[in-house]
């Protein structure tokens, strides 16, 4: 056994931060620079990876094709190596020229330890958790968030909740903001999730909208940024058609309304209530409840539908 494997004593569940980096998209570098130059580059994003995994007391697990798979003893640490991934492979010149973007999921829980691997409970949450994340996003569970200090939980914002294979329940998941640009900042990230639970401050007129999509639910609060979906990687919301443009439409509280905007090619298909409307290059403003669908005309097995709930 190497003296940087994990060994469990007997008996002990021990705990672990499990963190998953991603490079994203790494089949078009293989496509675009050949076999022998993009694996220089997928290997050069792991090597930045893994040096700060161990920067932050982690220990990598192992990689795998373009993923990095790591373990840390506390949540804390997890997500700060997380920010500094992010940071680094957007300030990294030679990755960034190339467009090179990763994900990061990750999630604290009981784990397996046997021979210098990880199994477990924890382990299949965090790559649900890397499986929800977008490009230069970070993703995480409630229950990690409740493990980090008050100020590591103040960037965060909550993102609603979703079903995971073998849990019982839909679980509540987090985004880890990382941006050091407090411009970034004040547009990106709305309160923390923990904050809008414990204070209640919503006032009533501002309420919430809910989005339903497929066995995805999306909370937004009114105080966050703009909501965006389409087929790009970059939107809260992606929905891979080819009906629907890269960035499709945009959701905002604006005047203590949400206001759906469509800024696409083919157009957004609206039913609130009894009323249907087709919004193209305008805007509306959504009230009660309904679907809608982007990119092509309402039926209600449109795999692109979209239901709304205003609360």
């Amino acid at each position: 056994m190497s003296p940087f494997e994990e060994q469990a004593a007997p008996n002990v569940k021990p705990s672990r931060a499990i963190l998953f980096a991603d490079v994203c998209k790494s089949t078009q570098l293989f496509e675009q620079h050949g076999n022998a130059r993009a694996l220089q580059i997928v290997g050069h994003a792991l090597r930045v990876l893994s040096d700060l995994t161990f920067q932050h007391g982690g220990r990598v697990v192992k990689t795998i094709g373009d993923e990095v798979m790591s373990t840390f003893p506390e949540a804390p640490a997890a997500a700060e190596a997380a920010r500094a991934m992010q940071r680094a492979i957007k300030d990294d010149l030679s990755l960034a020229q190339l467009g090179v973007r990763i994900k990061i999921g990750l999630h604290f829980g009981e784990v397996i330890l046997e021979e210098g691997d990880v199994y477990g409970d924890a382990v299949n949450v965090a790559a649900r958790m890397t499986s929800l994340t977008k490009a230069d996003q970070i993703i995480t569970t409630q229950a990690t968030v409740d493990r980090f200090p008050p100020e590591q939980q103040r960037r965060t914002r909550g993102l609603g909740h979703v079903r995971v294979r073998g849990k019982a329940h839909p679980i509540e998941i987090c985004e880890v903001l990382w941006h050091q640009d407090p411009a970034v900042l004040t547009t990106i990230a709305g309160p923390s999730w923990k904050d809008v639970q414990k204070k209640d401050v919503q006032k009533e007129e501002e309420g919430r909208l809910v989005l339903e999509y497929g066995p995805e639910r999306f909370v937004v609060d009114p105080r966050a940024s703009s909501f965006k979906m389409g087929r790009g990687d970059e939107n809260n919301l992606v929905i891979e058609r080819q009906s629907v443009s890269r960035i499709h439409a945009t959701i905002e509280c604006s005047g203590g309304y949400f206001v759906l905007t469509d800024c696409s090619t083919n157009g957004t298909y609206l039913r609130m209530g009894a009323e249907e409307m087709f919004l193209h290059r305008n805007q509306v403003h959504l009230l009660r409840e309904g679907a809608f669908s982007l990119g092509q005309a309402l039926s209600d097995d449109t795999a692109a539908l979209v239901h709304y709930r205003c609360e």
